[in-house]
């Protein structure tokens, strides 16, 4: 071990420690207990508006179903509706997709994800994901509504 090898562990060693030492450090100032607030809300004013085009191929290659729950999950987003459009385009022209309208269960699923604090907003998904222990309380409060 006289070729310094031991030496230049040891220094490694210790940079190690220290680097760990001021990673703590930092750690600390990090998690003040700063209230956390969404981007929306920080930003609300500056937000832009944002447009979102939604595009089907018809019933068969796009179900009407998996449309309406990104249509719905889009919408129920945590953004200042009046800076949010959504556009439904269907290239078919289909008939099954123009009656598969979302916009009456809208008027229940976005207030219920903005209630709540949804973290899934595809109602697909969410109901999927119905096990949780306090899923019975919310479904029937999603019934109530």
């Amino acid at each position: 071990m006289g070729d310094g090898f031991g030496l230049a562990c040891l220094v490694l060693n210790y940079g190690s420690v220290f680097t760990g030492f001021l990673l703590k450090l930092h750690d600390g100032t990090l998690f003040t207990g700063i209230p956390s607030m969404t981007v929306s809300q920080r930003y609300e004013k500056n937000l832009p508006g944002v447009d979102i085009f939604v595009c089907t191929v018809g019933p068969m290659l796009g179900p009407p179903m998996m449309v309406i729950n990104t249509v719905l999950s889009v919408m129920a987003h945590d953004y200042p509706t009046e800076k949010l459009s959504v556009y439904l385009s269907d290239d078919a022209g289909s008939d099954l997709t123009f009656y598969a309208q979302a916009s009456s269960f809208a008027k229940y699923w976005i207030p219920f994800c903005k209630k709540y604090k949804v973290e899934l907003k595809s109602p697909a998904a969410y109901f999927k994901s119905m096990s949780a222990p306090n899923a019975a309380n919310l479904a029937k409060e999603f019934l109530v509504i």
